[in-house]
């Protein structure tokens, strides 16, 4: 059998109670999740967190740190945070940096803006500019997260420009409804490159 590694994403930010009572909200919930799927076979886990009052997603570090500090008590799973904060709801540069002080394996590094149904993920030069000398900083590893193929060509320049040594893993998420979606074969050819390769470096 070929070996993989399993990324489980525990909640995200966006979907509701309403639309699944199953969602886990609170950082017990979120946790306990993070802790059966890794059971379950999986390596990563991409962590958002949720207010618990409000269900909505939130950059707050104490939830981070409690998810975090339960998962690593009981498992050894590579942790993903996300610095995505809420798309859409555009927070402030250094609120979406704050999981990045709690020193996981990985953060997610969202490498464009792109229109959703009802508003804008913004991810402009400067603020992936400033992830990637961040993440450099303290040795954390960013998650290459592609909606759009033309997301590949800013991010070259921006690896260039923060340090040859910068090293991304990576993800494509072409069934995003806000995506435009590829042809079936070009996907086949993203799954056989490096992030380097990907990137024309």
């Amino acid at each position: 059998m070929n070996k993989l590694i399993i990324t489980v994403g525990i909640t995200g930010s966006r979907i509701t109670r309403q639309q699944t009572p199953y969602i886990p909200i609170t950082p017990q919930e979120i946790a306990q999740s993070g802790i059966e799927a890794w059971r379950g076979g999986a390596s990563v886990l991409h962590i958002h967190v949720r207010d618990p009052k409000t269900g909505l997603g939130t950059q707050e570090l104490s939830l981070f740190k409690e998810v975090v500090d339960r998962i690593r008590s009981e498992t050894d799973a590579i942790l993903c945070l996300t610095t995505s904060g809420i798309p859409g709801r555009n927070l402030e540069f250094q609120e979406r940096l704050v999981p990045l002080c709690l020193n996981p394996e990985l953060v997610s590094f969202d490498a464009g803006t792109i229109n959703m149904r009802e508003n804008v993920f913004l991810n402009p030069p400067e603020f992936l500019e400033l992830l990637a000398k961040e993440t450099l900083a303290k040795g954390i590893k960013p998650e290459l997260e592609v909606f759009e193929v033309e997301w590949l060509k800013p991010v070259s320049g921006i690896w260039r420009r923060a340090s040859l040594n910068l090293r991304f893993t990576s993800n494509s998420f072409w069934a995003s409804s806000a995506a435009c979606l590829p042809r079936q074969s070009h996907c086949f050819i993203f799954r056989k490159l490096s992030p380097k390769a990907l990137l024309g470096l």
